[in-house]
Order: structure tokens, then sequence, then C-alpha cells
């Protein structure tokens, strides 16, 4: 009979990535459009073709992208024990956030994770813990990510992942264009998908930038859209 082979610590790095980016968890991720409520309202989106363009154009130049590559240094410096590079970074990507509704929901959702993970999990990286204080999401789930021994690939995979899946949602109920579209849609994404997150990976300083002026003139006027059913 031959012998079988542990898997044990894999499928537990699995099962944490899943946990993370699972639709359920408590972090208030549903409650946000991202601007997004306001661009179908105005008609600008108007069926699944359209968000998914819309989706890999974000990808490409909006702040998920330099989210993504934040996420990653993050990840980095908690592994390296580099508390200058972490707190760098977090206020680097605190100070992309062009609106009050964009930074609302990137430190509201990373505090709320940063709750989880101190209740879930004691396995820390090496930083000296009362010093670590992280204010965004992408920050706070790079630093979650490492402490759980995540894979920095599928941590990030994982998170561009939810981000998507998420924005599909608001398409799905706000366009309105069903259930089976949006599943569809997101199929199509995965080759797109696959290929971003490798060249976020290996993505130089040098190259980091947000061209997000269409989200956030989106979330502004989001701010006082007379009728809405998400925060932003």
């Amino acid at each position: 009979m031959p012998r079988r082979t542990n898997k044990k610590g894999k499928n537990h790095n699995l099962g944490h990535l899943l946990q993370i980016t699972n639709s359920a968890l408590p972090i208030g991720g549903f409650s946000y459009s991202e601007g997004l409520e306001q661009l179908i309202e105005e008609k600008i989106i108007c069926n699944s073709n359209e968000l998914e363009f819309w989706i890999k154009d974000s990808l490409d130049y909006g702040i998920i992208r330099f989210e993504g590559c934040v996420l990653k240094r993050i990840y980095q410096a908690c592994k390296n024990d580099d508390f200058n590079s972490l707190i760098f970074w977090d206020q680097w990507l605190l100070a992309s956030m062009e609106t009050e509704e964009l930074r609302r929901q990137s430190v509201d959702m990373g505090r709320a994770l940063q709750r989880l993970n101190s209740s879930l999990s004691d396995s820390k990286c090496g930083l000296d813990q009362e010093r670590v204080v992280l204010r965004n999401y992408a920050s706070v789930f790079g630093k979650t990510a490492a402490d759980w021994n995540i894979p920095l690939d599928s941590a990030l995979y994982g998170y561009l992942y939810r981000w998507i899946s998420s924005i599909l949602d608001v398409g799905v109920k706000l366009i309105p264009m069903g259930q089976s579209a949006g599943q569809k849609c997101l199929w199509n994404m995965q080759p797109f998908l696959e290929n971003k997150v490798f060249e976020l990976l290996s993505l130089p300083n040098e190259d980091l930038y947000v061209w997000n002026t269409a989200v956030v003139l989106a979330s502004m006027q989001h701010e006082t859209q007379y009728s809405r059913l998400y925060r932003s």
C-alpha cells in the first residue's frame, strides 16, 4: 500500500487564504461600491461587458493596482522585520487615496481585519507588535498573510480576486445583469488576473503610480448621490 504524503501544511495555508478572502469575513467589504454605484446611476456602465472592461482598466491603472503592489511590500517588510518600510508603504498608500470615502473604506476595513487577525492567531511576524500600527486594508491584509504564512503570490491573487468578486456583486445588483452574467465575467477575468499577479509581483518602485481620475470623480459624486445602497 503506497504511503500517503502529509500535505497538512499546504492545506492549512489554503484554508487560511480562503478564510481571509471569503465574502462572509466580517470586515464590511460588501458595503462599498468604490464609486461604481455612481457610474451605473449615470449610465456610464450599463452591462456586463462594460463592467468587465472597467474592472480590467482599474487593475491596469487604478488604486487597486497600487494596493496590490503595497500588499507585496508590506508582506516582505513583515518577513524581513523591516519596520521602517512597513510604515513607509502604509503611509504612502493612505496618501494615494484621493477622496474621503475611499480612505474611510480602506481604514475601516483595515481596522476590522486587524481585530480579526488579533483574535484568531497567535502566530505573528518578528516585528514588535506594539509598534506596528497599520491603517490601510491592503497593508493589514499583507501583514495578516505574512502572519498566517500564506504564500505571497497566493495572497496577492486572493486579494485581487476578492476585490473583483465584490465589484461584480455590485454590478449584479445594480445594473442589473444577473448571476450567470456575473459568473461568466468572473470566469473571463481569470487569465487576465493571473497575468496581473505576475506583473505586480515583479513591478519595481519607479513604476508605481495611480491613474484613477474617473473613479475619484465618481467617488466624490457618490458621496452626495440622492439615493444609494453602498457607502462608496
